[in-house]
């Protein structure tokens, strides 16, 4: 296929992917919609490691989301890791600024710690990733 029959790019040439914050975004909705129930019973007899782990978890596959968005773009990965917290902190900020009105759920700066670090294991987890891919993609690896 010659360049002028193939369809630009419209990612300008930076992204592989059409929309690549849209899997981030909708994790967001997520997280906030599970945030809007009321009650949630997320301890084991005022055991609050559960709910640790489950900030983590959610935090984890957000963070990894969005350290997929920036892949491509020639950041150093301090850059890369920077960015990808600071949305990840955003967003639990957010969330648990939400969760203060909602009946039965509470604001914790220990579940924002939990979010934080599961957003940086999430970036962590993407690199890893990426790089075993372009290890597998080296030559001589086929």
């Amino acid at each position: 296929m010659t360049d002028e029959a193939r369809p630009a790019d419209p990612a300008g040439g930076r992204g592989r992917r059409r929309w690549p914050w849209l899997p981030p975004l909708i994790w967001a909705v997520l997280v906030i919609a599970a945030s809007s129930i009321e009650d949630l019973q997320t301890t084991a007899g005022g055991l609050e490691l559960r709910d640790k782990l489950a900030h983590f978890g959610e935090y984890f596959v957000f963070g990894w989301l969005v350290a997929r968005c920036f892949e491509g773009e020639g950041w150093s990965a301090r850059r890369h890791f920077v960015w990808t917290l600071l949305i990840g902190v955003w967003l639990g900020t957010l969330d648990e600024f939400y969760q203060g009105f909602v009946p039965g759920r509470e604001r914790d700066v220990l579940d924002l710690l939990a979010d934080a670090v599961g957003a940086a294991a999430g970036w962590y987890f993407s690199r890893e990733v990426e790089s075993v891919g372009q290890s597998d993609r080296a030559p001589g690896n086929a």
